[in-house]
């Protein structure tokens, strides 16, 4: 696999990451006086689990906004030894995400809505794909308008509660379908133990690959600027805009950057 269709292909295996952060940075409300409690006593194991999904809803419904640092650790048949990416992410309800990727190489991910762009700064080229009329069924596994009963309906969850109080809670995500597993192997998800927002995230493909996700100094329901989801592309940096139509089919076109002005 040659560089550029490594880095071209980023955005669709990032993408299973912003699906998993989507469905735990945006739930329902649920009611202050039935605040669920995984860790009182004389739970069985299922009943434990079912809390704990619970109140993960409860506290991602006060969730806001979450900034923090990010490692990418990526493994895979057509890399020589695991490669590691860092950067920085910020979330903004219900539905803003930026990913910076400052090093080795520079690149932008910004979602606003059903739209997604890519901006790889080194090769002076982004991508803007527009959900169109496909939005209900792309957005299943992307959008932040979901919740955890997606990850129910397509995964068994299995859960680690660990003695230690300061340990994260881990999620097992194992796909239910073949037609899932041809397309994700597994997942994994370690949330605080108190906050219960992602601090780690674990993305396999069926080809063994995988893709993880290491976030520090994070911070919660801090004001994060207006700006900071508006991306500026130089009038040299060519947009190809990608439509998805009937049945995902791409429909593409090229355009230049808007000096400036923002996307």
């Amino acid at each position: 696999m040659d560089w550029m269709t490594f880095k071209t292909s980023r955005p669709r295996r990032l993408a299973s990451s912003i699906f998993l952060l989507s469905l735990l940075l945006h739930t329902p409300a649920v009611l202050a006086e039935d605040i669920p409690d995984p860790e009182q006593e004389g739970l069985g194991i299922s009943e434990r689990l079912e809390l704990l999904i619970e109140r993960i809803k409860y506290e991602q419904a006060q969730l806001a906004t979450m900034e923090a640092n990010f490692i990418q650790r990526k493994e895979s048949v057509f890399l020589m030894e695991p490669e590691d990416s860092k950067g920085r992410f910020w979330y903004q309800s219900p539905d803003r995400v930026r990913w910076d990727f400052s090093e080795p190489n520079q690149t932008t991910v910004l979602i606003r809505a059903n739209e997604m762009l890519t901006w790889f700064r080194d090769l002076g080229t982004a991508e803007k794909v527009n959900v169109g009329k496909q939005a209900d069924r792309v957005m299943e596994y992307l959008s932040a308008s979901n919740s955890l009963e997606t990850l129910q309906r397509y995964f068994t969850l299995r859960t680690t509660f660990p003695r230690d109080p300061e340990a994260p809670y881990r999620l097992e995500l194992v796909p239910k379908f073949k037609r899932v597993e041809k397309k994700i192997k597994g997942m994994g998800i370690h949330l605080h133990r108190t906050g219960y927002y992602p601090l780690y995230l674990k993305y396999v493909e069926p080809d063994g690959s995988v893709t993880e996700f290491f976030f520090e100094d994070v911070t919660v329901n801090e004001e994060i600027a207006e700006e900071q989801f508006v991306v500026e592309l130089p009038e040299d940096v060519e947009v190809k805009v990608v439509e998805l139509g009937k049945k995902g089919k791409r429909a593409a076109k090229t355009e230049k950057g808007d000096g400036g002005k923002g996307q």
